[in-house]
C-alpha cells in the first residue's frame, strides 16, 4: 500500500525538484560553512570517478533488468537523462 503512495506521488519531476533543492541547499550551506571558518572537505577527483563508475555499472544493470522485462531500458535511462537535463536547466 505504501508503494503506491510513493510510486503515485514521485517520479522524474519530483526527483529533479528535490535534487535542484538539495543543490540549492548545497550552495547555501558551503556559504554558511566557509563564513563560519570551518574548513570544506571535497573528495579526491580519483574517488569521485570511482563512485561514477559505479553509478555506470548501476545503470548498465538497471538497463540489463528493464529489458528483461521487455521494456527498452536504454532508452528509459536516455529520456530520464534528458528530462533531468531539461529540469535542472529550467526547461520542460
Amino acid at each position: 500500500d505504501l508503494k503506491a503512495v510513493i510510486d503515485a506521488n514521485s517520479g522524474l519531476e519530483t526527483s529533479a525538484f528535490a535534487g535542484k533543492g538539495h543543490d540549492l541547499g548545497d550552495a547555501e550551506g558551503r556559504e554558511i560553512i566557509a563564513a563560519s571558518g570551518n574548513p570544506i572537505v571535497e573528495m579526491s577527483v580519483a574517488e569521485t570517478a570511482r563512485l561514477e563508475a559505479i553509478g555506470v555499472e548501476v545503470t548498465q544493470d538497471w538497463i540489463a533488468q528493464a529489458t528483461e522485462k521487455g521494456l527498452d531500458g536504454a532508452k528509459l535511462v536516455e529520456d530520464a537523462q534528458m528530462a533531468v537535463a531539461r529540469t535542472i536547466n529550467g526547461g520542460s
